[in-house]
């Protein structure tokens, strides 16, 4: 309890002498880049401000990534996407050992800004981190720990901000999260199951930059008023961890064994007692990940999660289709699904939400079921 609270009256008293003097003229603000993690949660980097003062000795870290998991009903709000983010303060080099721990790069730009602009930034981040502004809410795609900072420097700099377009990326919000997940197939089999249409959309310049690494190399393509805004990068910590492995069952491996192992109960078993069950375990699953679909859209405000269109053939309405279709023999209920399934498959490369791979084989197990139902 003694150590708590000497910590606790420690970090009260650093946090205080951090805004009890002026930053020095001739101080550094910098964005600083952390390059992924093996983790999901830390597999797209992250991004912070530095600011330098050797005058005044201070060398701190502006990070917009901190929430407390004291919070009350922390997991209820997180899963709802009501989690409150906000700006905390660190020292520089323990911010960059954390990283060093894990193996990976710290990369640091300094921003060539003039003394009035630098004195700008430098008021808008203390006053930002007063209790009663440094929260947040989060979101995925349009406000997170590196886009945030794309607005710090966008609004708070006087001056003629110009990003060079010229060579931009035609590229979409899902397609640049694919980037960083080729090492992680069952998390990138798991995101394009959750993520609905909003994940498809086009992400233009400015908005690339909720990633970290696009955050560093698009200001890196800025000018204000007619000079780069950031200098050359510089390595802080080298990246020493070794390249993630790839697992040895894939999504699209798993799913193809279990549509053989549904073609082989499904054409090659005649008990109408497992073939029922086959019925109850497939749609089940089905109905409960289409439930799970529906309330990350109705339910939460994580607007990448919207509008999921793997709600055509994870459909919460089998919980009463199926039941009703096997008790009363309406083969009406059997042949939508069937023709569904198959539009689905015939539109894979073109429908607008980008699919899985690793759902072909799932859409297939569904036509199985179907034409079994159908022949029965």
């Amino acid at each position: 309890m003694l150590r708590s609270s000497l910590l606790i009256l420690f970090c009260f008293i650093f946090q205080a002498n951090c805004f009890s003097q002026q930053f020095h003229p001739s101080s550094k603000i910098s964005i600083i880049t952390a390059s992924p993690g093996n983790i999901l949660y830390n597999a797209f980097g992250h991004s912070a401000i530095r600011i330098n003062d050797t005058i005044n000795n201070y060398d701190l870290v502006y990070n917009y990534g901190i929430y407390n998991f004291n919070t009350p009903n922390f997991y209820t709000k997180f899963v709802r996407g009501k989690l409150l983010y906000k700006l905390g303060l660190q020292r520089f080099g323990g911010f960059v050992e954390g990283y060093k721990s894990q193996g990976r790069q710290v990369t640091e730009r300094i921003v060539n800004v003039n003394e009035a602009q630098k004195t700008k930034i430098l008021q808008f981040l203390s006053e930002n981190y007063q209790p009663e502004n440094r929260e947040y809410l989060y979101d995925f795609f349009y406000d997170n720990c590196a886009s945030v900072i794309r607005d710090v420097f966008e609004q708070q700099v006087d001056g003629t901000l110009v990003y060079d377009t010229a060579n931009v990326k035609q590229i979409t919000f899902r397609q640049l999260l694919d980037e960083y997940l080729a090492t992680s197939p069952w998390s990138d089999f798991g995101i394009d199951l959750i993520l609905g249409l909003p994940a498809d959309k086009k992400a233009d310049f400015r908005n690339q930059m909720f990633l970290p690494d696009y955050l560093e190399e698009n200001l890196s393509k800025a000018s204000l008023n007619g000079k780069a805004l950031l200098s050359e990068q510089i390595i802080v910590a080298p990246l020493t961890k070794s390249a993630q492995k790839q697992p040895l069952f894939s999504p699209l491996l798993i799913m193809i064994l279990l549509a053989l192992l549904f073609f082989l109960a499904t054409f090659f078993i005649g008990s109408k007692t497992v073939q029922y069950f086959v019925d109850v375990l497939l749609f089940g699953l089905l109905t409960l990940a289409g439930c799970i679909f529906l309330f990350m859209w109705l339910g939460t405000d994580h607007k990448a999660c919207y509008q999921n269109l793997n709600m055509l053939w994870a459909n919460p309405l089998y919980l009463l289709l199926i039941p009703y279709a096997k008790i009363k023999n309406v083969k009406l209920i059997w042949w939508a699904v069937l023709i569904l399934t198959i539009v689905l498959i015939l539109s894979f490369p073109i429908f607008p939400q980008q699919y899985h791979i690793a759902f072909l084989p799932i859409f297939f197990i569904i036509i199985f079921r179907c034409i079994r139902n159908l022949r029965d």
